[in-house]
């Protein structure tokens, strides 16, 4: 913010206003421009770029260009890039000493106060001059990101209506001096003139933006009768010099306001400075907001048109030749007197807001949460806060409501400009805002690139001579991702790019020789001009020989073993190319042949049950991949034996299944392994708590039994043939119950008393016993006497019935049970109920 350093008693404003000084010693000041952080460039006209800065003017120019200041030709003009907090780029305006004299667009970068040394760069030459009056020269960026260029017609009106020449126009080009395809009259000009975004104008010494809508308002300076305000228009035909002032000429478009030339509070000679009321942070009362301020050079006087009924009243008179105007961060309207040589800063008697900034470093990026925060005048909960948010792909503000946080914070979901705004009212005020600040346009930045993966397509370690391929994986960045690959060679100590930038995130490499490597791969978004966004390294890569060392061989678990164990052989090397192939073969010392185990595979394990006792070796054989010859190495396990299983008794398994009605014939047959065969089998049955031995031992290993009723188990017994041992290995069937063959329902249990309110859930449990199970159960309800089957028959003893409102009302229910397999309508019934529902 510039700090005024005292009044000017010559200059003289409404009711409310006050005017001061806030740096004087200007030469011949032309236009001014504020920097974000509050420094204000000012052109003087013999080259100087000037810079005020904490309310002091700096006695190094910013910049001093050699010009020609003859007449009006000189520096005239300067604006900041949109991005300068980022790119620190300042344009300027200047009749350049060529032969023969041009003015020129050039942009330089600051480094702090002063320009870097030899940064300019020219961005566009206009067309040589003739006079030396009528060169306009102001400079402002438009809300689409493209820079405008005011340009005089050389006090030659006829250059205003041709499009040969870039003279009495609006320019649009790009902050790099490009022209926009989209330009009005790119496919009707030609060369440079496409540059032409509007024509037929005099000397359009100052214009701007509204900030916020877009719209642009052109100063025009008349000739002998007319000043004129216009609105910017893309391709739009001012008149001169066919028309001035007031126009029905068809294709020209006539002047928002004008007035004419004299002495008085609404008359003068040359409309020269422009400013909308539209600030980052409110100073001025609410009813200016939108209001276009406008200067006279001669009539001396600041005017403001309402933006609602176009009334135009005074602000200032008494400002000495005032050349330009503009709005502050702090919401104050400064303007530029060159016949004071100062700059003056006007403002209101009581602002509010103090200051909007921003919590969070920049850049701002997708997915990342944004927090603003507000300070004001006047203390706590007196004072109430509301924000809103713009966004330019949406091209539509958002707003939260009023509350006494002066914080807002934000998660963008996308990749665009954006806009906040803070209003302000004190607590109980009607007004939709006392005072508002505005953050100006912010980007937000897509998700950093980040390189996330780079894998080889073949499993490492990798071998000298076999190709490999690299592939990046990335994510984040803006459009389309480029790549650049990078090797470290340990025999060298160096890096070598191997590969440049290019779409493909893939790249081939063929290791020339064993030994110790590195890749990396840089990635960054196509047009970028940084050396990487991101990258991702592989670190420490062994190469080895494309011959696989000989292999070792492990087994789990550790031998000797019994037959009937799963073996799992494990191979391991080093070197080869890869993918390795293994091949396992067995040797049996019983057949005295070498047998193939598993087949050529990248699998390295391969797992074998012996079924027999008796002496045994494995060989693994391993060869690269690609290789035709039988093994490229090879080892064995050498001799290992295999003892006989051990018995086991698995089951005992019955025919038919259990469990089964008083009188069934059934057979039990027991499972077993192992041991020496024939295997014997001893049977054991248990009957009112007493084991009894059903039959000796006998290679047969089945048994017929008539079961009676009661609860029963059988046992198995088994050992080799030959044992003398009570048994080896035995197993069971558990106990089981016979029971009689008619199924009786016994109870029906309820979780709920009635009567009962509908949505209820109820659960009755049937307890039934007897019959050949699994018992089957069917479930059936009466309502207004008629029975509906309401579960159908399953082995579920329980139903679970949740009434809604239509079955409130009395019910009965049955439960029908019968015996598996039972094709009888039911074995057994109960009823259950009644039921009672309440509403």
């Amino acid at each position: 913010m510039l700090v005024a350093t005292g009044a000017e008693a010559a200059v003289s404003v409404r009711s409310g206003f006050s005017s001061a000084v806030v740096a004087g010693g200007l030469t011949q000041p032309t236009a001014m421009a504020f920097a974000p952080d509050g420094r204000l460039f000012v052109c003087q006209q013999t080259g100087a770029l000037r810079i005020i800065k904490n309310g002091q003017l700096l006695s190094v120019p910013f910049v001093t260009v050699p010009v020609d200041p003859s007449g009006e030709r000189g520096l005239l003009g300067v604006a900041l890039d949109p991005q300068f907090a980022v790119n620190h780029y300042v344009y300027i305006y200047y009749t350049a000493t060529t032969t023969p004299r041009r003015n020129r667009v050039s942009r330089f970068t600051a480094n702090e106060d002063i320009a870097l040394t030899g940064s300019e760069v020219v961005l566009l030459e206009l067309n040589a001059l003739s006079a030396t009056n009528h060169n306009g020269g102001a400079l402002n960026f438009g809300p689409d990101g493209r820079l405008y260029v005011a340009v005089g017609d050389n006090a030659n009106g006829a250059n205003a209506q041709t499009l040969s020449n870039l003279l009495g126009k609006i320019l649009r080009i790009g902050d790099d001096g490009s022209i926009p395809a989209d330009n009005p009259f790119f496919s009707t000009a030609s060369g440079v003139n496409r540059a032409i975004w509007a024509l037929g104008l005099r000397n359009p010494f100052t214009f701007t933006f509204q900030p916020g809508t877009g719209l642009m308002h052109i100063n025009d300076v008349g000739q002998n009768a007319l000043e004129e305000i216009d609105e910017g228009e893309a391709g739009a035909n001012y008149g001169w010099p066919l028309s001035e002032g007031p126009t029905s000429t068809p294709g020209h478009t006539a002047p928002i306001y004008w007035y004419g030339h004299g002495s008085g509070p609404q008359l003068g000679c040359a409309i020269t400075g422009g400013a909308f009321y539209n600030p980052d942070a409110q100073q001025f009362p609410a009813e200016f907001i939108g209001d276009y301020f406008f200067g006279d050079f001669c009539g001396n006087w600041i005017n403001v048109r309402d933006a609602s009924t176009g009334d135009i009243s005074t602000l200032a008179s008494g400002v000495l030749a005032p050349v330009d105007l503009d709005i502050g961060p702090d919401g104050a309207l400064y303007y530029l007197s060159r016949g004071s040589g100062n700059v003056g800063r006007i403002t209101y008697a009581t602002p509010r807001i103090t200051s909007f900034t921003s919590l969070t470093a920049m850049p701002y990026r997708v997915g990342s949460p944004v927090s603003w925060k507000a300070t004001v005048q006047g203390a706590g909960n007196a004072v109430q806060f509301q924000f809103w948010l713009f966004s330019s792909t949406s091209g539509q503000w958002s707003s939260t409501n009023y509350s006494s946080s002066s914080t807002f914070t934000f998660t963008p979901l996308e990749a665009a400009n954006y806009m906040l705004q803070v209003w302000v009212r004190n607590v109980g005020s009607p007004a939709a805002f006392d005072a508002y600040r505005s953050s100006g346009t912010f980007a937000v930045l897509p998700t950093a690139m980040t390189i996330t993966t780079l894998a080889p397509n073949q499993q490492l370690p990798l071998a000298a001579g076999a190709p490999v391929t690299w592939t990046a994986g990335a994510v984040g960045g803006s459009g389309t991702a480029e790549f650049r690959f990078w090797l470290y060679s340990a025999a060298s100590s160096a890096w070598t790019m191997t590969r440049d930038y290019a779409p493909s995130p893939s790249w081939t490499w063929t290791p020339p020789q064993a030994g110790q490597y590195a890749i990396q791969a840089w990635g960054r978004s196509v047009g970028s001009a940084a050396e990487y966004d991101a990258w991702r390294g592989t670190g420490n890569l062994s190469v080895a020989s494309p011959i696989p060392a000989r292999p070792t061989l492990t087994v789990a678990p550790t031998l000797p073993v019994l037959a009937g164990r799963v073996l799992q052989w494990t191979t391991t090397t080093m070197g080869g190319r890869q993918p390795l192939q293994y091949q396992f073969w067995l040797f049996s010392q019983r057949t005295g042949a070498w047998t193939l185990g598993q087949a050529w595979s990248a699998n390295n394990t391969w797992s074998w049950r012996p079924v027999e006792p008796g002496s045994y070796q494995v060989q693994i054989w391993m060869r690269s991949a690609g290789s035709t010859a039988p093994y490229d190495s090879w080892s064995s396990s050498g001799a290992f034996t295999i003892g006989p299983a051990a018995t086991t008794a698995h089951a005992v398994s019955v025919f038919p299944a259990l469990p089964a009605a008083p009188g069934t014939s059934a057979v039990f047959t027991a499972l077993a392994s192992g041991g020496t065969p024939p295997l014997e089998y001893q049977f054991w049955g248990l009957t009112a708590g007493n084991w009894t031995m059903l039959r000796d031992y006998d290679p047969e290993r089945t048994f017929t039994w008539a079961l009676t009723a009661g609860a029963h188990a059988v046992e198995a017994w088994v050992r080799s043939a030959g044992s003398v041992t009570a048994r080896e290995a035995f197993a069971s069937t558990g106990v089981f119950n016979v029971a009689s063959r008619q199924a009786t329902v016994q109870q029906v249990l309820v979780n709920q008393t009635f009567p009962l309110p509908v949505s209820t859930p109820i659960v009755w449990t049937v307890t039934a016993t007897g019959g050949a199970g699994p018992l089957q159960y069917e479930f059936w309800r009466l309502t207004a006497g008629q029975w509906h089957l309401v579960q159908g028959w399953s082995p579920s003893s329980e139903f679970r019935w949740t009434p809604g409102n239509s079955d409130a009302g009395t019910h009965s229910f049955q439960v029908w049970v019968r015996a598996a397999g039972s094709s009888a309508a039911y074995d057994a019934w109960a009823p259950f109920g009644p039921v009672v529902i309440v509403p």
